[in-house]
């Protein structure tokens, strides 16, 4: 606007004065002055208007934004004590079967048994949703004795049996409610899909006002195979009460580490990492 107010409008004048006119009726009946002052003021009016209208628009997305910001949803993951079976032994003077008996020595079923969803990371590192463990998976979960943990930071286990349980509690820790609350787990940016749609498979949807919370579980019925090692991300998607669609990825690393415990367990890390992003408006 700026080139065609100083530099083109003055210069097309100028050429259009000092030509002659083809016929008599293009012949001018005003100055160029007058012209200049007559396309001075419409340029002028435009960018006014343009003015006001980027103003406007400046205006109503800092609104926009204000009102997002004052409704937007977060969810908080906090890693609970986790539980990892320890297969009994002769010189632990207990018998195998105590699993069957549940955890009444180690007190941690009825702490940790009343999750409200699972995921489910099988020996060949197959994922699947549910909200209730079969028989098995109950036991795998909270039966038997366990060597537990509770770490601030990252985190870490040494057991010497298969099994680990890892619950988490999903807490909606924003400023407004999170809406169509959705959880799935990737291992290398792949997770299971529905047949024919292409969809993520994911836990049941739910709703979190403010200040409610979701208890999740993730077992993994063998977390020394070798399909069932490596790089997760549990992908928590909602929306806020404006539309807006957010995501956030955790990073879950099932990896050995490189010593070895004294009792001949392996360590391995499980750490936790939180990446939100918003991905539509």
């Amino acid at each position: 606007m700026i080139l065609v107010s100083f530099l083109v409008v003055p210069m097309l004048t100028q050429w259009a004065f000092r030509t002659k006119a083809p016929i008599p009726f293009l012949v001018a009946e005003w100055t160029a002055g007058e012209f200049l002052g007559y396309a001075g003021s419409i340029i002028g009016a435009v960018a006014t208007i343009a003015a006001v209208t980027m103003t406007i628009t400046l205006e109503r997305d800092e609104r926009y934004d204000d009102q997002r910001l004052n409704a937007l949803p977060l969810i908080a993951i906090t890693p609970l004590e986790r539980y990892i079976h320890r297969q009994a032994t002769p010189a632990d003077g207990a018998h195998p079967s105590d699993r069957d008996a549940g955890t009444q020595s180690s007190g941690s079923q009825a702490e940790h048994s009343s999750e409200d969803a699972y995921i489910v990371v099988g020996e060949l590192g197959e994922i699947s949703y549910t909200s209730k463990l079969t028989e098995d998976q109950d036991r795998l979960a909270h039966g038997g004795s366990f060597v537990s943990e509770k770490m601030d930071g990252p985190l870490s286990f040494s057991a010497q049996n298969k099994t680990f349980y890892y619950p988490l509690a999903l807490s909606s820790a924003g400023n407004g409610p999170a809406i169509n609350v959705t959880v799935r787990m990737e291992k290398g940016g792949i997770g299971p899909k529905h047949d024919g749609t292409g969809e993520y498979r994911h836990l049941p949807t739910i709703q979190l006002t403010v200040g409610e919370n979701v208890r999740v579980g993730i077992l993994f019925e063998d977390r020394l195979a070798p399909a069932a090692m490596g790089q997760y991300d549990l992908v928590v998607s909602y929306y806020d009460t404006l539309g807006n669609l957010y995501q956030q990825r955790h990073e879950l690393a099932l990896l050995p580490s490189e010593e070895e415990g004294s009792n001949g367990s392996v360590t391995f890390g499980f750490d936790l990492k939180i990446n939100q992003e918003r991905l539509t408006k």
